[in-house]
């Protein structure tokens, strides 16, 4: 969940994971510019790593370095979304 401002290229997104028994958890919130990337780093009681949000163009990516208890690892970048 989150927003964008298409003036400015600001963003505000909050990160979940859904884990089997706890459902879905709130793991991170990214606030920033994307013409620089924003990086979080994640260390909660379910998951520990990273998350970038960066743009490409008009194309929205997200990078993940995660480690999700009983998920695994979760990595790679992924589009999200072209913005108009």
């Amino acid at each position: 969940m989150g927003s964008v401002d298409k003036a400015t290229f600001n963003v505000s997104v909050k990160l979940y994971v859904k884990v089997p028994i706890f459902g879905r958890v709130n793991i991170a919130t990214i606030a920033g510019s994307l013409r620089k990337g924003v990086t979080v780093k994640i260390n909660v009681a379910v998951a520990s790593g990273s998350a970038t949000l960066s743009l490409q163009g008009k194309v929205l990516y997200i990078e993940l370095k995660l480690k999700v208890k009983f998920i695994g690892n979760i990595g790679g970048k992924y589009k999200l979304l072209t913005l108009p």
